[in-house]
């Protein structure tokens, strides 16, 4: 019901008032005709879109902002021609999700209690930056559709953040034929789309190992391979497939002689989340939406190098592995990625705890050879005493998503010098240090390190 609407009615009923009390027959004839056409104009509304049916066929992976195809089917399985129709796309993301399919009590109790832990302990209800809707959602606008007519329409959509969107809600309006009345219907459409953190471009980033000298090793194998050379031929031992016996010179050396074949060792990489919920900045631009898109954009520059990177989520408890067997696995798992709310909590361990015991697990999960990068949003003043006390940081990478940045009691001058000491504490220690900052973008910063130990 639209306003116009809504005061006409509300005109009706009081001219139909006072001509009850004046015994007035022209006052009650016009309050007459005035609700006539609200309610006439309601009934048309509602008979537009009341049997007007919508499917939707999304794709199952996207990335954040980036564009991509929607088909809709619009049936009309009325009687009547549908006029002046208007179809909004909203999606939902999880928590929107329970609220709409749980109903408001139950919905409500669970707002309360979020909240009511949230003033207890410090943690568990600031989620601000998880809420459903989009800023613009796409809208159609049909002219007509005839009675028992079908409608394929393909149109370009776009979600701002990552995440898992179990369903959209269609909201289809109408207006009266009058144009004093309007009704919405709500449609869910179950939609099962994920959304990955978007994606930068790297041009270059540290993919160094702890041992100097491994990049240049050979591992030698005793069976034939993709991208494996001719190395040469040795004595059998046991356990060695027969297969790869070379006949001719184990005849002519009365000995059984295997051949040799070699592969250049590359270096593994890991990546270790180790991220809080945000206390600043806004929905679609804070620290931890930041810090997984810099995690998406540094597994895809890896997977680019040929090498998937093992993911390790810090948490209180114990860290989460992946092991991914494609670049979109990683980018599944930061999609639905959620924090780790006893990080920093009254009762929780300090997030700088967490990741020492993260980085020490990734130290003995990885063998010698490997890359770690660790990305991180602890407090500048956290992390730069978690660098004094780790016993060993040399060629680790710490990718440090600036929270003092996104709120507003750090001025520039203060930040710069906040980003120097972290610069001169990184070189000393020889660790590669990149700081993401709100003033600038994710890509921008991954491509400028602050201290880099080896080019």
């Amino acid at each position: 019901m639209t306003r116009r609407n809504l005061i006409a009615l509300l005109l009706s009923i009081a001219l139909f008032a006072i001509a009850t009390n004046i015994r007035s027959g022209w006052v009650y004839l016009f309050s007459s005709i005035l609700l006539a056409s609200v309610l006439l104009g309601v009934l048309s509304a509602v008979m537009n879109v009341q049997r007007v049916a919508l499917d939707l066929r999304f794709p199952s992976k996207a990335f954040e902002t980036e564009p991509f195809k929607v088909d809709l089917t619009v049936r009309n399985n009325g009687r009547f021609c549908a006029r002046m129709v208007t179809i909004r796309e909203q999606p939902y993301f999880p928590d929107s999700a329970f609220l709409q399919t749980a109903g408001p009590i139950r919905g409500s109790i669970r707002w309360l209690g979020n909240y009511w832990k949230f003033l207890k302990e410090g943690f568990g209800a600031a989620r601000d930056w998880r809420r459903g809707i989009t800023d613009n959602p796409p809208v159609l606008a049909l002219e007509a559709i005839a009675a028992g007519k079908t409608l394929e329409i393909s149109y370009e959509s776009s979600y701002p953040l990552r995440g898992y969107y179990p369903f959209a809600v269609m909201r289809v309006s109408s207006a009266s034929i009058t144009g004093n009345a309007g009704y919405t219907r709500k449609i869910i459409i179950p939609t099962g789309i994920i959304v990955f953190p978007s994606v930068y471009k790297i041009s270059w980033f540290p993919f160094e190992s702890a041992d100097p000298f491994a990049s240049a090793e050979y591992h030698e194998w005793t069976r034939k391979g993709i991208g494996q050379d001719y190395f040469g031929v040795r004595e059998y031992a046991r356990g060695d497939s027969l297969r790869h016996i070379h006949w001719r010179l184990s005849a002519k050396h009365n000995t059984l002689i295997v051949k040799e074949y070699q592969q250049e060792f590359k270096p593994s990489a890991g990546l270790i989340i180790s991220l809080r919920a945000p206390n600043s900045g806004t929905r679609h631009k804070n620290t931890l939406e930041d810090g997984l898109r810099a995690a998406s954009s540094i597994a895809n520059f890896y997977a680019e190098m040929g090498c998937l990177p093992k993911m390790i989520f810090a948490r209180d408890g114990g860290s989460d592995v992946l092991v991914p067997e494609h670049v979109e696995d990683c980018f599944e798992a930061l999609a639905l990625f959620e924090p780790d709310e006893k990080a920093n909590a009254t009762h929780g361990r300090r997030m700088s705890d967490i990741l020492f015991d993260a980085i020490d697990f990734g130290r003995r999960v990885h063998f010698s050879g490997s890359s770690i990068t660790v990305i991180t949003n602890m407090p500048a003043g956290e992390f730069e005493d978690f660098l004094k006390s780790i016993p060993s940081a040399e060629n680790l990478t710490f990718v440090l998503i600036l929270e003092e940045s996104y709120g507003d009691g750090l001025t520039p001058e203060e930040e710069s010098s906040l980003i120097e000491k972290l610069k001169i504490l990184a070189a000393s220690r020889f660790s590669n240090l990149y700081v993401v900052r709100k003033d600038r973008g994710v890509a921008d910063c991954l491509n400028e390190p602050l201290h880099i130990t080896a080019a």
